[in-house]
């Protein structure tokens, strides 16, 4: 695999959005945005951190371009989530 491509067959992808979709809704507080990263504020019941552990580590493991560190637990961490200048996207839904 090379450097910034994505090995997640396009048949998963809507999959893999759909999990992300439900974990932001769910348990996002706050979002901040910064240059190449955005910064998600979470809380949620025991198992959010872990469930936020495993996801961006699927996601990372097929889409090596993508870069997430996490700190605090689940009463209240910190997602910061990044991508290389030549893969950011503006998004409007």
């Amino acid at each position: 695999m090379t450097s910034g491509s994505c090995s997640l067959p396009s048949a998963a992808r809507p999959g893999r959005f759909a999990e992300f979709d439900n974990l932001f809704r769910d348990f996002v507080t706050f979002v901040e945005r910064g240059q190449g990263i955005t910064g998600l504020g979470m809380s949620g019941p025991p198992g959010v951190l872990d469930q936020v552990r495993e996801l961006t580590a699927r996601e990372t493991s097929c889409c090596s371009f993508f870069t997430f560190d996490i700190a605090g637990d689940d009463r209240g961490l910190i997602l910061d989530a990044g991508v290389p200048p030549g893969r950011a996207r503006s998004w409007t839904r």
